[in-house]
C-alpha cells in the first residue's frame, strides 16, 4: 500500500498530464532533475519538499490522534521551445499553462478524496540562469495541499 504522501503526488502528476497533455512532467516520481533545456511542449517539474510537522493535531477522534498538515509543492513551469509557442510570447505561454494547472485544481480541490484542500499561490515568471547553459523563462507557483492521516508514516 502506498503512502499517503505517495498518493498525493500521483495525484498532483495525473492533475498535470490532464492540464498540460503535451508538456514533460518532472519530479511527480522518482525522477528529481530539473529540466535543464525546454522540450517541444513545454514543462512542469515539481518540487516537494517536506510535508513538515502537523498544522494541528486533533486527540480526540475515534481512530486515536488526527494529524493535519499544509504540504507546499512548488511547481516550476518551462514553456514550449519556440517552434511550440504558437505566436506567443514565453511568458504567454507560461501564464496559459498555469491557468490550465489552476483549472485542474479547481476542478478537483480535493485530489479525488486524498485532500481537504487544494489551493495554488499566484504566478511568478522570472529567468532562469544556468552556469554553462542559455537562460531559459520559467514560471513558479507553490501549491498548498492540506491534508489529515492518522498515521504520519502513512
Amino acid at each position: 500500500m502506498s503512502s499517503k504522501c505517495a498518493l498525493i503526488q500521483a495525484a498532483m502528476g495525473q492533475l498535470a498530464a490532464l492540464a498540460l497533455p503535451n508538456a514533460k512532467l518532472l519530479g511527480f516520481t522518482a525522477d528529481k532533475a530539473r529540466p535543464a533545456r525546454q522540450d517541444v511542449g513545454g514543462s512542469v517539474f515539481a518540487e516537494w519538499g517536506d510535508a513538515g510537522d502537523p498544522t494541528g493535531v486533533d486527540l480526540g477522534g475515534s481512530d486515536g490522534a488526527v494529524y493535519y498538515y499544509d504540504w507546499a509543492i512548488d511547481l516550476e513551469i518551462t514553456p514550449p521551445i519556440a517552434a511550440g509557442l504558437q505566436g506567443r510570447t514565453a511568458d504567454e505561454a507560461i501564464d496559459a499553462m498555469g491557468s490550465a494547472i489552476g483549472a485542474a485544481i479547481r476542478a478537483d480541490r480535493q485530489l479525488g478524496g486524498l485532500a481537504e484542500w487544494v489551493d495554488v499561490r499566484p504566478l511568478t515568471i522570472d529567468d532562469r540562469v544556468t552556469p554553462g547553459a542559455p537562460t531559459i523563462r520559467t514560471g513558479t507557483t507553490t501549491v498548498i495541499v492540506s491534508f489529515s492521516t492518522t498515521d504520519p508514516l502513512n
